[in-house]
């Protein structure tokens, strides 16, 4: 039995077919190529809104697009930790510091609005954009191993065949 690797068309086609469902595993080639997807609808996106020559048509496109993916997304990545034997839930361990990261922005953006400067609100923003960082480089670590060989707690193994 072998593994094999899903083509791009296949990546897409199953993140958004099982756009809310956060049981089961993805292998990694399912998950890169579906980042590929949206990077590539993003970038093209991006382009077509600079070319409209209005500068909200450049953010309201590619926004769109990231709520449209939101869910499928979040499911894939959910999926493709269980196949590398973590819970889903890991992923909160980069959510959650970009949450308190923007909410100490808009704390820090309101106090330059009003005219104050606090050096408290400087370097909480710093720690916590920092411990975002760490936070998403562990998980993008996480995303990047290979799927686990055998079944696991989560499922089996993704793409598998006869060799």
């Amino acid at each position: 039995m072998i593994q094999y690797q899903v083509s791009f068309g296949d990546a897409v086609s199953r993140a958004f077919s099982s756009y809310c469902c956060f049981k089961g595993r993805a292998s990694r080639s399912e998950y890169w190529w579906f980042v590929l997807f949206n990077v590539i609808i993003g970038i093209a996106l991006s382009i077509l809104g600079k070319l409209t020559g209005s500068t909200n048509m450049q953010q309201v496109l590619p926004n769109l697009f990231s709520l449209a993916v939101l869910f499928p997304n979040l499911g894939l990545v959910w999926r493709r930790l269980h196949d590398v034997g973590l819970s889903g839930a890991f992923y909160l361990w980069s959510i959650i510091p970009s949450i308190i990261t923007g909410i100490i922005a808009a704390i820090f953006s309101i106090s330059l609005l009003s005219g104050s400067r606090s050096t408290l609100l400087i370097v909480l923003l710093a720690c916590s954009g920092l411990i975002t960082l760490i936070a998403a480089i562990v998980v993008f670590v996480k995303l990047c191993k290979p799927s686990q060989p055998a079944p696991n707690k989560y499922g089996d193994v993704p793409n598998l065949t006869e060799a």
